[in-house]
């Protein structure tokens, strides 16, 4: 995997956020079979985890599940952390993909009291699963300079209240020296369902285990993440937000010890004198796994604020937090293309006082630039809109915020692409064509992609040299199709595939790939 995004199985997550892949989305995401699998190495080169090891340490691990899936296994994406009986900690990249494009987050589960995945069904007893009341994405939350993610962390509010499970505790302020601080020194412990076979060599049906699994990796210093040589990024890692963790291979057949696909958004534990551990860091992103080059984790001390300043995010107090499931009910149309209005209902906040009224607000286009418009006040749960010349597409996003007797605003739902969900891909992007060679690779160029409803926002790029994993490169804009595919010696053959996404976070299928020798 190079420099991509430690997501798992599920690639119809569309963050997340709705959409997607997680985002990221930007990389590679590997369907598999919902059939029970031989257990091989953890993680990557770790440990099944015991039941008694599970008890001890892990029954605040939870697993995300897509909303389309038909079984825990199948459907598993991303860890997550339970901090408080209303919420779970995981990874930005797990539900945004691009600015306020989230997966379908009133659809995902968050799956508890788990340590071995369903391969047959989502699970009969719901007291171990909760869908998604509201998603905080962290404001700051973008890709690093070069590549990989910086402020990568979300908060998921459940559905209802876990309460016979105890949180893990964040690591605190004055516990710089359990973590290291940046400088290294101590170990940490990461788990999860992910990828245990990064390089595809191993036995058929060997990639994803069904029991969690777990591994002890040094804490690095900064300076190991951000050199260009020996395991570092350079640049792409960013000192204040990530955490530089792992082993490095010592032979091409020997790999060293990681987390991997599947794994992101689970956690990094630390030890404290005590025995008992803290929350150091969640998965972010990496290249290769376990290979040439360490882990990056979001790093939670740098991120410990923002996480407590969400209300009831690890007091476990009563949180109203914002509306949940907002979705268009209704609408009217004037002409094929056009909407005349849109009825939207939404459910009341969870836990809390219940509010005096709602603000009902519009946003017209994409991103974070985009201003949010105030359409109407009411005190139901419903609210008819009057849309004018808005496009048969996702041109209109929705939100609604609770309102307490002085008018003041309170936490807000998810944005909610709107009049109609979108849930096509974008068509498939030309093959790859090579324009001009240059040290190392070549420039290529592909042909366009098209998404008539909520239309593109970027094309991934990805490379893989001789028979090597495919990792993601580069991302460009939908009006550049163009990219200098690089990073290999005179003579390798390398190939490259390019796939497009769109406005709501739906991928299109990989174009035909081109292969080409590196002069």
């Amino acid at each position: 995997m190079s420099r991509s995004y430690r997501l798992g199985r599920a690639a119809r997550l569309s963050l997340a956020v709705l959409a997607l892949l997680a985002c990221t989305l930007t990389a590679e995401v590997a369907a598999a079979t919902p059939v029970p699998r031989p257990e091989v190495a953890a993680i990557v080169n770790g440990a099944t985890v015991s039941p008694e090891e599970y008890a001890a340490r892990w029954t605040f691990i939870g697993a995300l599940v897509a909303p389309d899936a038909t079984s825990q296994y199948d459907g598993q994406f991303c860890g997550a952390s339970l901090i408080s009986p209303n919420f779970v900690l995981t990874a930005a990249h797990c539900i945004q993909v691009r600015d306020d494009v989230h997966t379908n987050a009133a659809g995902i589960r968050v799956v508890l009291k788990q340590r071995t995945l369903d391969t047959k069904s989502l699970g009969s007893d719901e007291a171990r699963s909760r869908t998604v009341a509201d998603v905080f994405v962290h404001p700051d939350f973008a890709e690093n300079s070069g590549d990989g993610f910086h402020h990568d962390v979300a908060l998921l509010r459940l559905s209802e209240p876990v309460t016979d499970v105890t949180p893990v505790p964040l690591v605190g302020a004055g516990e710089a020296a359990l973590w290291g601080a940046g400088f290294g020194g101590p170990s940490g412990f990461v788990a999860g369902w992910g990828d245990t076979d990064p390089t595809g060599k191993g036995a058929p049906g060997q990639k994803f285990p069904t029991v969690l699994r777990q591994a002890t990796v040094p804490l690095r210093a900064d300076s190991a993440c951000s050199t260009t040589v020996g395991g570092g990024y350079g640049t792409a890692f960013e000192r204040a937000t990530n955490l530089c963790a792992g082993i490095l291979q010592t032979s091409a057949g020997k790999l060293g010890i990681d987390s991997c696909q599947g794994d992101s958004g689970g956690p990094l534990l630390v030890a404290a004198g005590d025995g008992s551990t803290r929350l150091a860091g969640l998965t972010s992103w990496g290249e290769g796994c376990a290979q040439k080059n360490f882990g990056a984790y979001t790093r939670i001390d740098a991120l410990r604020g923002w996480i407590q300043s969400v209300p009831g995010a690890t007091d476990g107090a009563a949180t109203s937090g914002g509306p949940g499931d907002l979705r268009v009910v209704e609408s009217a149309r004037g002409a094929a293309a056009t909407y005349t209005t849109v009825t939207l209902a939404w459910n009341p906040p969870i836990g809390g006082a219940t509010p005096e009224r709602y603000s009902v607000w519009k946003r017209t286009g994409t991103g974070g630039s985009s201003a949010d418009e105030l359409v109407g006040i009411t005190s139901g749960t419903t609210y008819k809109v009057k849309v004018e010349g808005s496009r048969f597409t996702n041109s209109v996003s929705w939100n609604v915020r609770a309102l307490d007797a002085a008018n003041s605003t309170g936490a807000s739902s998810i944005f909610k692409a709107g009049p109609r969900a979108d849930r096509s891909a974008p068509t498939v992007a030309g093959r790859p064509r090579v324009t001009r060679f240059v040290k190392g690779g070549a420039i290529v160029k592909w042909g366009a992609s098209r998404d008539a409803q909520s239309g593109l926002v970027a094309y991934v790029v990805q490379r893989r040299v001789g028979a090597g994993t495919w990792g993601t490169l580069t991302r460009t804009s939908p009006g550049d199709r163009a990219a200098r595919v690089t990073r290999a010696a005179a003579g390798r053959t390398m190939q490259v595939r390019v796939r497009a996404i769109d406005a709501a976070g739906n991928v299109g299928r990989w174009s035909s790939v081109r292969s080409f020798v590196v002069r």
